[in-house]
């Protein structure tokens, strides 16, 4: 009698998942509360990946991540397939990598091409193919690759990430959402442009110290007499990465802003990476359709 209710006691413990003294939910419970995380986690965006932004709310769940990334990956939401299979990459060195790749490998023709360039770059990843995407950055000598999540949306998390070592890891992580990713030449340096709706910024991160350094044109343009900010309030100031010099020991700049009038005005500034400091720039010019970039002016080659 007491072995048959040890046997009982050892089906209910390992079968279904669930029932331990009403500590352990049942398989259905965790689907629910999985369905439920994900109903909640999309309410604002519902099906459209471009309007998509709470994506601090994944950190949220206290359960398996794994078992709720699977859920996922099965779910009719394409903002929830597609979030769950960027969520796969930071996996990519565990244990459950192969289990995940399983799970996502039935996205790699989704209907929705977001979700399938996520599904795509997740098994890359998985399978140490790390330039599978376009916005994947390699080093020079191929030792590392640099990229951020959630192509697709208008905005993302503005997270930094780096493969090296076979190792996912986060470099750095702005305020604002990341618009592109720039390697120097000698693959030491990323400039990191980001920004929000109505600004852009511009930060510089050293590969190999790991030191971030914003770039801030602003001061120097004041120095020459230019006022961006003043008292206006919604100057609105943007910066932009234009291109290396050929020694990545220089940055050309974009830069932008509005006057009290709300004009628009731009210009073009050289960057010294080892003083941190604006060298010269061309004075602002009213905004038009045509943005022109005065290489002879700055001395740029």
């Amino acid at each position: 009698m007491k072995k048959a209710i040890l046997v009982i006691v050892i089906a209910l413990l390992m079968g279904g998942g669930g029932w331990y003294f009403g500590l352990h939910q049942t398989n259905g419970e965790i689907a629910r509360e999985h369905v439920a995380f994900w109903t909640e986690l999309t309410r604002s965006s519902g099906e459209d990946i471009v309007s998509f932004t709470n994506y601090y709310g994944l950190a949220a769940y206290q359960g398996d991540m794994v078992s709720l990334i699977e859920s996922g990956l099965q779910s009719a939401n394409p903002v929830v397939r597609w979030l769950a299979a960027y969520e796969i990459i930071e996996y990519t060195s565990t244990p459950s990598a192969p289990r995940l790749r399983a799970a996502v490998a039935r996205l790699n023709d989704d209907p929705v091409e977001e979700v399938k360039q996520a599904a795509r770059l997740a098994m890359s990843f998985i399978d140490g193919n790390y330039k599978y995407h376009s916005r994947v950055k390699a080093a020079v000598d191929n030792t590392f690759y640099i990229y951020y999540r959630y192509h697709g949306a208008q905005y993302n998390d503005g997270q930094v990430w780096i493969v090296k070592n076979d190792k996912v890891s986060i470099l750095e992580e702005v305020e604002g959402s990341i618009y592109n990713l720039h390697l120097s030449f000698d693959s030491n340096l990323i400039a990191v442009n980001y920004g929000g709706r109505t600004w852009g910024a511009l930060s510089l991160i050293n590969v190999t110290s790991g030191t971030i350094t914003d770039v801030l044109p602003w001061i120097f343009l004041e120095s020459q007499g230019i006022e961006i900010f003043g008292t206006h309030p919604r100057t609105d100031p943007y910066v932009v990465f234009r291109e290396w010099g050929q020694d990545s020991s220089q940055m050309l700049l974009y830069y932008a802003y509005h006057t009290s009038d709300y004009e628009r005005m731009y210009g073009h500034a050289v960057y010294d990476v080892a003083t941190n400091k604006v060298l010269r720039a061309t004075a602002p010019r009213l905004q038009t359709d045509v943005i022109i970039i005065d290489k002879t002016a700055l001395d740029w080659k």
